[in-house]
């Protein structure tokens, strides 16, 4: 059910960059292929608290890697109207039927932090992004699974780890 797909090593002064704005302003200019309005804006208000740094390197060094691009976070929710459009073109009927179904005692939690796929559409996969202190927590696990057993694909993993 689960795949490591890397580990990313980064150091604390990166990850300060990027909570002051400047990662993430460059990154959105520099990789419009990968991060939208709707990422910026998020990481504009969200970032200075830690949050999005390592989805967002984790995006970044998939499509340098692979050439996979990458829908970062809250993809399965409508008000994200590119990525919707994104998932409905990609996704076969059951794992779009996965991805969509409501929060209730089956689910809770969200989609894997990426949806990588090639820009032709032609392969993708799920990944979930884990800081150097972040664990899957059980209720990931339980519908992690689900969505592996609807896509038939593991869902891959990247850890990151701190430099010395």
């Amino acid at each position: 059910m689960f795949e490591s797909l890397s580990e990313i090593s980064t150091t604390r002064e990166q990850f300060e960059k990027f909570k002051r704005g400047e990662l993430a302003e460059d990154w959105f200019k520099r990789y419009p292929e990968l991060f939208d309005d709707d990422d910026i804006r998020v990481a504009r208000t969200q970032a200075k608290m830690g949050l999005h740094y390592y989805e967002w390197l984790s995006a970044l060094t998939i499509y340098q890697s692979t050439e996979y691009l990458s829908l970062i976070e809250s993809y399965e929710f409508k008000v994200q109207k590119r990525k919707q459009k994104i998932i409905k073109d990609l996704l076969p009927e059951k794992v779009l039927e996965a991805i969509l179904m409501p929060y209730d005692d089956s689910r809770k939690a969200q989609c894997p932090d990426l949806l990588c796929f090639k820009p032709d559409y032609s392969d993708w996969f799920f990944c979930e992004v884990k800081g150097p202190t972040d664990k899957l927590r059980d209720v990931q696990e339980d519908y992690f699974a689900h969505l592996s057993e609807a896509s038939g694909k593991p869902i891959k993993v990247v850890n990151l780890r701190w430099l010395s």
